[in-house]
């Protein structure tokens, strides 16, 4: 108790040393309230890490590298159609040449990079039949190509000696057609009646900052041989200035046909549905955390409460010899703080390392791209704040009832 530290100990008796006193009279319950907050905080740090991590501007990014405005051929671009659908939509492509032409006339515009290409239907080795919006490789894509290759050949000739073509390493291909891709993989490609046996000869990184559809690339020539179509572009990218981009795309709307299949988005457009994925993965763990968080800091004014109860005679008499009610509070606030102390030691330095774990797995796992861990602090002083919050309010609430009762009835009691 206070007495027996006062009689062994050479320290003064200050209210710092009694709130230190009690924080260490039952040790087990003490780390165990700890621990039960810790939890809590080393969930919500390590959850707000990644989440605070992911750039949704730079994931947007991987679509957009050269520019701010896409135009797509098709209704909701060449992933909403089949084959069959989308070589009929080329036949008649819009996206020619003197279309190009206007959109640079458009004031705010710097460019216009096209892409070839089209969807073909992509026999599996598993047996799986699945339209794939395919890019036609050329020349001038083999060098960002060859930076980015992970296995295989990237060479032009090698793949059309070969009828070879390069897939990125996406987990497309394991979760959706159970297909483990590798080299000397052998995929049939079928388009209006017509086929033709690739080989997979090249496997390319998911992170390669291309645009358009990097799935699967096949050489331009093999391509026209299948499809004999003049106008294989499928995709525009706009580059923009900055300040100038919304009404570029205003102006871009204004010169496509009304009937038209073509369908336009811009980088904003990717970044607000990116927003909107990240919240709808960060709402239900942060209501998981605020669930654990609830019970751990029930758990904490458990503690404090059973502590002020078993304590009622001791607190009476050390106010009978001289302790005021500003000094109680303070004791009692800077006891609160020993804990709030503890769980934030254990959640920065176990959220912090768990967080980081997290940010390295999942970025070499290209779930979002490329991940940067970032110390999420407007939610660590949150939860600081709010156990903060709970220690004064159990701090006032306790020296109210304790004022409600007389000393000689705090000594009495328990006695």
């Amino acid at each position: 108790t206070a007495f027996d530290y006062a009689r062994t100990s050479k320290q003064p008796l200050t209210t710092n040393n009694l709130a230190f006193l009690n924080f260490l009279r039952n040790k087990k319950k003490t780390v165990l309230t700890i621990l039960s907050l810790g939890v809590c905080g080393v969930l919500l740090m390590a959850s707000s890490a990644y989440f605070n991590s992911i750039d949704p501007e730079e994931m947007a990014r991987r679509s957009f590298p050269y520019g701010e405005i896409r135009l797509e051929l098709g209704d909701y671009g060449p992933q909403s159609h089949n084959s069959e659908q989308y070589v009929e939509l080329q036949k008649s492509n819009l996206l020619t040449d003197d279309f190009i032409t206007s959109i640079k006339n458009i004031h705010g515009v710097q460019g216009v990079k096209a892409y070839q290409g089209t969807v073909l239907n992509v026999r599996m080795p598993t047996g799986d039949i699945e339209p794939i919006v395919s890019d036609a490789y050329t020349r001038s894509s083999q060098k960002l190509i060859e930076q980015y290759l992970i296995d295989g050949t990237a060479d032009l000739q090698e793949l059309l000696k070969n009828n070879g073509i390069i897939i990125e390493n996406g987990p497309q291909w394991k979760e959706t057609f159970g297909w483990d891709a590798a080299i000397g993989d052998e995929l049939l490609i079928e388009v209006g009646g017509q086929t033709l046996e690739v080989k997979v000869m090249g496997i390319v990184d998911a992170n390669i900052p291309y645009g358009g559809y990097d799935t699967l690339f096949i050489p331009l020539e093999m391509l026209s041989k299948i499809v004999p179509i003049e106008n294989l572009n499928y995709q525009f990218i706009v580059d923009t200035d900055d300040s100038k981009w919304a009404a570029a795309k205003d102006e871009i709307q204004k010169i496509i046909p009304p009937t038209s299949s073509l369908y336009v988005s811009t980088l904003n457009d990717w970044v607000e549905a990116y927003n909107e994925k990240l919240l709808n993965y960060r709402m239900p763990v942060y209501i998981f955390v605020m669930f654990i968080g609830v019970f751990g800091i029930i758990n904490l004014l458990n503690t404090l409460i059973t502590n002020i109860l078993t304590r009622k005679r001791e607190l009476g008499v050390l106010q009978a010899v001289g302790l005021s009610s500003k000094q109680l509070s303070k004791m009692l606030l800077i006891e609160g703080l020993f804990y709030t102390l503890g769980v934030l030691l254990l959640s920065i330095s176990c959220g912090t390392l768990i967080g980081y774990l997290l940010c390295t797995v999942f970025s070499a796992m290209s779930i979002f791209g490329k991940v940067s861990y970032h110390f999420p602090t407007v939610e660590m002083f949150s939860y600081f704040i709010l156990m903060l919050a709970v220690q004064m309010l159990f701090s006032y609430l306790a020296i109210r009832q304790i004022k409600k009762q007389s000393l000689v009835d705090q000594i009495r009691e328990l006695s």
